[in-house]
């Protein structure tokens, strides 16, 4: 038995032009390029990363002499 595919939100960013693109905060613009095996990838909108929290805020960095 397969299990069912997981269902994606759809992305604010999929789709948009560049400058529609570039005028939202969660959104990133991505250069067209050619990847390794010689297939060409076009210019495309996609989600900024999202920030994960950093841990040096909780770490105490005292030494001791």
């Amino acid at each position: 038995m397969m299990a069912p595919a997981p269902v994606l939100a759809e992305s604010a960013c999929k789709g948009l032009e560049k400058a529609a693109c570039e005028t939202k905060s969660s959104c990133n613009w991505v250069n067209g390029y050619t990847r390794q095996n010689g297939t060409k990838v076009s210019g495309h909108c996609r989600s900024s990363p999202k920030k994960k929290p950093t841990a040096s805020s909780s770490t105490s960095t005292s030494s001791s002499q």
